[in-house]
């Protein structure tokens, strides 16, 4: 996107001014300063054989992590098709999680993520070739440029499905708004359907978070390639639950100072197991408006999340954290009440599609005792000696990991992360271990450790071998 002329710019102000208060300017973070379109476009073009070399040797001539990152993500943006949210678009979902785990990392080891992810873009781009090598067209704009007119031009379209006028919309409302008021009805529309299983409120949550890091100037081409994706499905196809938590979002009031209890989210969890998604919806609306807090409707749905790896571990059943976690996310971050409301009525209706979308696959271990009946093993310990013991049996490894963690988690995660800097082996394993580290940083006290050990037979051990990037980012 070129910088906006003095019209468009004149534009966006009398715009701004009609909207009203918008989001206060974020910091841009320190280290991301280059010009990341003439780094994007070096990535896009280098091969995938020389890019690696290439960002090593650019990283020591002073081009910072975040900048690598950041073109990472808008190479993708524009030469990876979102349709479907998915399969080699990873590589786009996946920068937030590496931005997130490389700034809790020693810096040696941050330069790891930014590697990963421009392999996995070079993986992705070469899948997109051969599919048909989509690129994002050149943009139409609007005449006008009206932020409110753009942002219900932009609605009207999502609610239509309607692929062109969408685009257009989200073009001019990237050049006359905010970050967080353009966002405003992308919250919605993302948790409209479970198309892909759940992916879109995860792109919506990933881009939000990736633009904080790299700058809403970059903002046109990533709500283009938003739009498209957030399109890929069909009225009336995979959206029975936002259809039946219409009039639930509407009517739920959350409670601003609710009353924990631990008894609840036990409840809470047990009925997941068993309940339809409509129910499963329904129930927490009648929690929330009796006045349970939010944190103790959070920690069941959490732990519940989190469960479904316990019984299926793999790949497919890690999505049911990663969706929870973009609409908790959605939640915090939406300002429309109704929309607030909505992401949690779909996280419960959602985890519970989860849960039967994995067992009619097989391999699901209903039968099981839920996360809440792990045991803590006697003694304390360390976080490495529960990931070794994970390597043999990950079900009786969970009670060390309780162990690990009756004091606090940090060990836990620092290993967690730094195994994952050097061991994954794809974009799910960053995405899930952000995930994780996330969700285990907000939940309560005696919740956090639980996440960690029902995820053990997942994640990564310190016995995996190195992926081949570390190894060759050593030699450089």
């Amino acid at each position: 996107m070129p910088p906006p002329s003095r019209r468009v710019f004149l534009g966006c102000v009398g715009a701004s001014a009609l909207v009203g208060p918008t989001s206060a300017v974020r910091p841009f973070p320190a280290g991301l300063t280059g010009d990341l379109d003439s780094l994007a476009e070096l990535i896009q073009r280098t091969p995938r054989e020389a890019l690696l070399k290439k960002a090593v040797e650019l990283h020591r001539g002073g081009t910072h992590w975040r900048d690598l990152l950041g073109a990472a993500f808008l190479a993708g943006i524009r030469d990876i098709e979102p349709h479907p949210v998915g399969f080699q678009f990873h590589s786009v979902l996946v920068t937030s999680s590496a931005f997130q785990l490389a700034e809790g990392s020693p810096e040696p080891d941050r330069l790891a993520a930014a590697l990963f992810n421009l392999d996995d873009y070079k993986v992705s781009q070469q899948i997109d070739a051969r599919d048909g090598d989509w690129t994002l067209p050149p943009a139409r704009v609007a005449s006008a440029l009206d932020a409110r007119k753009a942002t219900a031009a932009l609605t009207q379209a999502l609610a239509a499905w309607d692929r062109d006028a969408a685009d257009l919309a989200a073009t001019t409302l990237a050049r006359c708004s905010s970050l967080d008021d353009a966002f405003e009805p992308l919250w919605w529309f993302g948790m409209r359907d479970f198309t892909n299983i759940g992916h879109n409120p995860i792109f919506v949550a990933q881009a939000h978070r990736t633009l904080q890091q790299i700058g809403w100037r970059f903002g046109e081409d990533v709500l283009r390639s938003l739009v498209h994706g957030l399109l890929d499905g069909r009225s009336g196809a995979e959206d029975s639950a936002f259809t039946g938590n219409q009039e639930r979002s509407a009517a739920l009031r959350l409670p601003p100072e609710g009353k924990p209890s631990a008894k609840a989210r036990g409840e809470l969890l047990a009925e997941m197991r068993r309940v339809d998604a409509d129910a499963a919806a329904a129930m927490l609306a009648d929690l929330l408006g009796g006045g349970l807090a939010l944190e103790s409707a959070f920690d069941g749905l959490r732990l519940f999340a989190v469960e479904q790896l316990w019984r299926a571990p793999g790949l497919l059943a890690v999505h049911a954290l990663t969706a929870w976690n973009a609409l908790r996310y959605t939640f915090e971050h939406a300002r429309n009440m109704r929309s607030r409301s909505m992401a949690l009525l779909q996280a419960a209706s959602w985890l519970v599609a989860y849960r039967e979308f994995l067992a009619a696959r097989g391999g699901y271990d209903a039968s099981a005792p839920g996360i809440d009946g792990i045991e803590p093993a006697d003694g304390e310990p360390g976080a490495a000696a529960v990931l070794a013991a994970a390597t043999d049996d990950a079900r009786s490894a969970a009670s060390l990991a309780l162990a690990a963690g009756r004091k606090h988690t940090d060990e836990l995660e620092s290993v967690l992360r730094s195994t994952c800097l050097r061991k994954a082996r794809e974009h799910h394993d960053f995405k899930y271990a952000a995930a994780l580290l996330e969700e285990m940083g907000v939940a309560g006290a005696d919740v956090a450790p639980r996440l960690f050990a029902a995820s053990l037979g997942y994640l990564r051990k310190p016995s995996d071998a190195d992926h081949p990037l570390w190894k060759q980012m050593a030699a450089h």
